[in-house]
């Protein structure tokens, strides 16, 4: 199955959307071992004691990763990984990022929070200042996150991999 890759110039990144999410939904960056121990309740809530919440936590110690998520009513709706400079499955530069995967709670799905998540990710990375480009990728069959990515400013597929 191909995975579709995007990536855009996040210093040229200007959302053409406007999300309005403020009543319920608020967008957080976990990016160190200390803001994950803080949200450790509501990672262990969304997660339970799996194998991810294992793999994310070990993610945010190495500091190469941070994870960004959207809460709706005090509850993880979304959520994404952030890779700093290293992608096992095609060539990044350094101060590139990659993004991915993304994940929506079934409950909340349909509601544009990935969306809300993603763009919020984006400007997050802008004004970070200190990335080139940013990278995400998802399977070919995979429509919503497909129209996600494209509404969220990466335009079309730039190119693509086997996986």
């Amino acid at each position: 199955m191909k995975q579709y890759i995007y990536h855009l110039d996040v210093s040229l990144y200007s959302p053409e959307i406007k999300l309005d999410r403020a009543d319920n939904a608020k967008f957080e960056v976990i990016n160190s071992f200390s803001g994950a121990c803080k949200n450790l309740f509501s990672l262990f809530k969304r997660y339970g004691l799996t194998s991810d919440f294992i793999k994310i936590f070990i993610k945010l110690i190495t500091k190469r990763n941070s994870l960004y998520f959207v809460k709706y009513n005090d509850v993880i709706a979304s959520d994404g990984l952030i890779s700093f400079g290293l992608c096992s499955h095609y060539a990044v530069n350094k101060n590139d990022c990659i993004i991915g995967p993304v994940n929506t709670n079934d409950t909340y799905a349909g509601k544009g929070l990935a969306t809300f998540g993603l763009v919020s990710c984006l400007s997050y990375l802008k004004q970070k200042s200190t990335y080139s480009k940013v990278y995400i990728d998802t399977r070919e069959d995979n429509f919503a996150m497909q129209k996600v990515i494209k509404k969220s400013g990466f335009g079309e597929v730039k190119s693509s991999y086997e996986r």
